[in-house]
């Protein structure tokens, strides 16, 4: 079974609805969570959605993939989805710990970086080690378990490597669900420290590509 571990923010739509044309039947990831029915996993074919990784019910033969996104990045884009897109039509969202933190500061970055900084964040791995959000805990920690890592900013070069992994063509194109905004470098080498455990394994994933 083929199971995407989508992480905020990375490109994941585009992905998913590439793949789910393909192989059938696709489901969310959430119906796996508290699934051991062996039959049941067997009858699907692909598997995808937002979820903290440790809640996946990994079995042995699953073939699993991410894609990471350089974490300022992804955490601009994660900023400007929530105050553009989600919290004016109230459509909060389960992936992240505090939609309030978003809230407070939906009209101004360099506020709302202030206050992440001083503050824990968003999301804190066990070891104290902070991330952008809650799906990406554990996803990182068990970088090992995925089968392929691919990268936002290297797309094609992603979707050639996964299309040949799992035997389809994957095309890149026009993403979906993507957010415009003018990227600010307000307290960015701040940021990339206080990210460092997601930078890490970005880079990570990046020299496999």
């Amino acid at each position: 079974m083929i199971i995407f571990h989508h992480i905020p923010r990375t490109g994941g739509i585009f992905i998913e609805r590439q793949i789910r044309k393909i192989i059938k039947p696709h489901r969310r990831v959430q119906d796996i969570i508290y699934s051991n029915d062996k039959y049941e996993r067997l009858s699907v074919g692909f598997f995808s959605g937002h979820c903290n990784f440790g809640r996946l019910n990994i079995q042995k033969n699953d073939f699993v993939f991410s894609f990471f996104r350089d974490p300022i990045d992804r955490l601009h884009s994660l900023y400007n989805h929530m105050s553009k897109n989600l919290l004016p039509n109230k459509r909060y969202s389960t992936w992240f710990s505090d939609v309030i933190l978003f809230n407070l500061f939906s009209n101004d970055w360099r506020h709302f970086v202030d206050y992440y900084l001083s503050h824990n964040g968003i999301g804190i791995l066990s070891d104290g080690r902070r991330i952008c959000d809650e799906v990406s805990i554990g996803g990182y920690a068990n970088y090992k378990i995925y089968d392929f890592v691919g990268i936002t900013e290297k797309m094609t070069e992603s979707l050639d490597i996964l299309g040949k992994k799992l035997n389809i063509k994957l095309n890149n194109g026009q993403k979906i669900n993507s957010c415009e905004y003018e990227k600010d470098d307000y307290r960015e080498d701040e940021l990339r420290k206080f990210l460092e455990c997601e930078n890490f394994y970005y880079n990570l994933a990046c020299s496999n590509i």
